[in-house]
């Protein structure tokens, strides 16, 4: 199931709207689950109404934004669904490029849902090796949006 952002968006403005906790989809044996965020939830300064996960029905792959190991390096991955966005606004450079040092409290990117923005944080320190994701990209829950080389030096 691919779904489009203004899709998406619309699905946040009924869980909004409606007042729900949660709304579950299912179409063609693909499941989407989309639940407000709960209080203190959000990054700090940035407000952040509602947020997609996994069913919880599926396999686990973390409950903030996940990693994984692989032979090739470690990927940093999309907490949830939205627009990621590479850089803080069109004028300014990329928060990181490949070759730069990250920390676990690196801002990666942003991920945009309904004009919300959320900081997407490194989560594990290395240096990007490759960009997975472009600039204005839809995302989904656990999407690849760098690889990292933890050994690389800085």
């Amino acid at each position: 199931m691919k779904l489009g952002p203004e899709t998406i968006r619309e699905l946040l403005a009924q869980l909004d709207e409606h007042g729900w906790d949660e709304l579950r989809l299912e179409i063609a044996g693909e499941r989407l689950v989309l639940r407000r965020r709960a209080a203190g939830e959000a990054a700090t300064g940035i407000p952040v109404s509602a947020k997609a996960e996994p069913d919880p029905e599926s396999p686990p792959s973390g409950v903030t934004a996940p990693r994984s190991a692989d032979s090739a390096g470690r990927v940093i991955r999309a907490a949830h669904v939205g627009i990621f966005w590479r850089r803080p606004d069109p004028a300014s450079p990329p928060f990181v490029q490949i070759g730069d040092r990250v920390e676990a409290d690196t801002t990666v990117g942003l991920i945009e849902v309904m004009k919300l923005f959320t900081p997407a944080l490194a989560g594990l320190a290395g240096t990007v090796v490759e960009t997975l994701a472009e600039d204005g990209q839809m995302v989904e829950f656990g999407s690849a949006l760098f690889r990292l080389d933890p050994a690389a030096p800085a």
